[in-house]
């Protein structure tokens, strides 16, 4: 997202511009009000005086409404979480542990698995809010100090064939959504006896960042899920979120499989 430094000039001066105007009518009012006056020419001298400082305060204050209200709308454009989607992605880091023996423990230890095909769906109160994919060369994993520990850092990006491709609807999506989202399901095929330990996503929109914790649990069905939810000290927890495994082979072999996370 490019952005620009604007100018507060002009804004400034027009609504000092109008505090003079304003000021100054309550001048011409304060000194129009006299409990007598030496002649009729003075009484109709000050009366509009008086009558036209009532006019200056009316035009000052209607001047100063105008400049707050263009002030505020400019911030409100300007603001960040105000402005439509232009890029979007993501980077997870998960802490793994394994049983050294599983089938796939020697792939493991390659700094780059080629070809693993990973996706993560960002959601807010179960709606779907973006949707990321990771590719070729975007999956690393790592010995993280034992032969059981492992540290995977996949990345995520827009997938030119989703929803958010068109420049139409990508207008139509506000960064403040994303403030929103509560949940995510990560989708990796992670190996047997896989369990991990801990985790934390990294969601960038134009130039913000949200960050998503990541419970415990065991991968299945090539599924880790998160949801926050509060705990009984009412503070926000990551949770494993269940999640509904659909058969996509018609009819379906199975009905009524949930992902939790066990």
């Amino acid at each position: 997202m490019v952005t620009t430094t604007q100018s507060y000039f002009w804004p400034v001066f027009w609504a000092c511009a109008s505090g003079v105007v304003l000021l100054l009518g309550l001048v011409m009012e304060l000194l129009a009000e006299k409990d007598r006056y030496k002649t009729i020419s003075s009484f109709r001298f000050w009366k509009q005086t008086r009558r036209w400082g009532e006019w200056l305060v009316i035009v000052g204050v209607f001047g100063e409404i105008i400049v707050a209200g263009i002030a505020a709308t400019r911030e409100w454009k300007n603001d960040p979480r105000n402005q439509p989607l232009a890029t979007a992605s993501a980077v997870a880091r998960l802490i793994t542990s394994e049983n050294p023996k599983s089938p796939l423990a020697s792939l493991l230890r390659s700094d780059s698995p080629a070809g693993w095909q990973s996706s993560i769906r960002f959601l807010s109160a179960s709606n779907g809010v973006l949707a990321l994919d990771g590719g070729i060369g975007e999956v690393s994993v790592w010995e993280a100090g034992s032969e059981t520990n492992r540290e995977w850092r996949l990345g995520f990006h827009e997938n030119r064939f989703n929803f958010l491709s068109s420049e139409e609807n990508r207008g139509k999506i506000l960064v403040e959504q994303f403030d929103k989202v509560d949940s995510l399901i990560m989708t990796m095929p992670f190996p047997t006896n896989c369990v991990v330990e801990s985790g934390s996503v990294v969601l960038t929109v134009n130039d913000l960042k949200w960050t998503f914790e990541v419970p415990k649990q065991k991968p299945k069905w090539e599924v880790i899920s998160m949801q926050r939810t509060k705990d009984m000290a009412g503070r926000m927890t990551p949770q494993i979120m269940p999640v509904q495994i659909r058969d996509f082979v018609f009819p379906e072999r199975w009905t009524n499989r949930w992902y939790d996370g066990k």
